[in-house]
């Protein structure tokens, strides 16, 4: 294998985007801080899941190409 692939996981901005909370709601809800109800963090576990699902796909087909 010549090297791990670079792959570029979803931002705070794109997870904003999706769940139409703010950047700050988002970086306070990932660092598990409090105040942030459960449905927000939900719903920014599920942006993130759908987020990242494609890039660790990419990912997976780099890894398969270089063996």
């Amino acid at each position: 294998m010549r090297g791990i692939p670079k792959t570029r996981f979803c931002t705070i901005a794109q997870i904003a985007n999706r769940t139409g909370l703010g950047t700050t709601t988002v970086f306070r809800a990932l660092r598990n801080e409090r105040y942030i109800s459960v449905e927000v963090r939900e719903a920014i576990s599920l942006a993130v899941h759908d987020l990242n699902e494609k890039a660790i796909r990419r990912y997976r087909e780099e890894v398969e190409r270089l063996r």
